[in-house]
């Protein structure tokens, strides 16, 4: 990344910290800052998903991950560990899951790695269903470090999320500087290459796979505690798909696309919930599938390019 192109980033997302931690003193309504947390969520969750595009990867099944964060938050609550460090159980867990999976799928082509997590992610939700001590279809209760009750502590949560989100891009922009992105985005651009060119890529595709299921299962673990129950729902298809349509919609590879992309999509689903339609969960789907067609074909990298093009075309002028 050029040193111009950093410092419009690095400007870009200071001010919009700067507004967002401001915007609960003006803002007092608890389901308009409900939506900004869940926009912060997703958006972290899509970050994970794009850890793994960087070097080319796939996944239609990382709610796999996040499941798995959000459970193993719950599970070593009831065994009796203290919050903190379930917590900190969740991202290991679901990288050890990461690279089981990995191990096995990583020499997969796109779309065949693809398929294979979105059945990781399928087989997951009947075991969690069945096992009595996770709950079962009725889930599990989880704590939090606030306590119970998210519109208690609205304020608390919202920026705490938006530290997590600020968080994760930073570590997203320093992992594309250094030598791991740098043989991410090779192995992406050129597989082939990246290995005539002394770069091991089935390490590497197996090293951004963890790295990606890692975060994906610290978002769960922070996810679980603000909803305060988890069920096998978590590893469902509308699960799955949220992170690659969020992705896709503000621009893949780039780190504030899926805040934008999970802006839009909150908003629009949000928006929904206000029109009275039958099989809600089914309309969501539908959407999902509509809007990643649209954008696979008239933007199949997103609106960020889109929206961050004419600002530099005119700086060169």
């Amino acid at each position: 990344m050029n040193s111009r192109l950093l410092k419009a980033n690095v400007a870009g997302v200071l001010i919009l910290a700067l507004i967002l931690a401001f915007l609960p003193l003006v803002v007092k309504d608890p389901y308009i800052l409900h939506i900004f947390v869940m926009i912060f969520f997703y958006a972290v969750y899509a970050l994970s998903w794009n850890f793994l595009a960087l070097s080319g990867q796939l996944s239609l099944g990382h709610a796999a991950f996040l499941g798995l964060g959000c459970y193993t938050t719950a599970l070593a609550v009831k065994m009796g560990f203290p919050l903190g460090v379930a917590v900190a159980f969740a991202p290991l867990i679901a990288g050890l899951a990461g690279l089981f999976l990995g191990v096995i799928c990583v020499r997969l082509r796109e779309w065949f790695l693809a398929l294979a997590t979105l059945a990781f992610s399928i087989i997951l939700e009947p075991i969690f269903g069945s096992w009595e001590f996770a709950g079962r279809r009725g889930g599990i209760p989880v704590p939090s470090f606030f306590g119970p009750g998210k519109y208690l502590f609205i304020q608390e949560y919202y920026l705490f999320f938006a530290f997590f989100l600020a968080s994760s891009i930073v570590l997203y922009w320093l992992l594309k500087g250094t030598r791991l992105g740098v043989a991410f985005s090779a192995i992406r651009q050129n597989e082939f290459e990246a290995e005539l060119s002394g770069i091991n890529t089935v390490r590497y595709k197996l090293i951004c796979f963890i790295i990606s299921a890692f975060f994906a299962g610290l978002a769960g673990a922070f996810y679980a505690q603000y909803v305060g129950r988890i069920t096998p729902k978590i590893f469902s298809l509308d699960y799955s798909l949220m992170p690659a349509l969020i992705a896709i919609v503000g621009g893949c590879y780039v780190s504030w696309g899926p805040i934008i992309g999970s802006a839009i999509i909150m908003v629009l689903f949000e928006g929904l919930k206000m029109v009275p339609l039958y099989g809600m969960s089914v309309a969501r789907m539908i959407i999902i599938g509509f809007l990643l067609i649209l954008f696979v074909i008239f933007a199949p990298r997103g609106l960020a390019p889109i929206i961050s093009r004419p600002r530099f075309r005119r700086g060169k002028t």
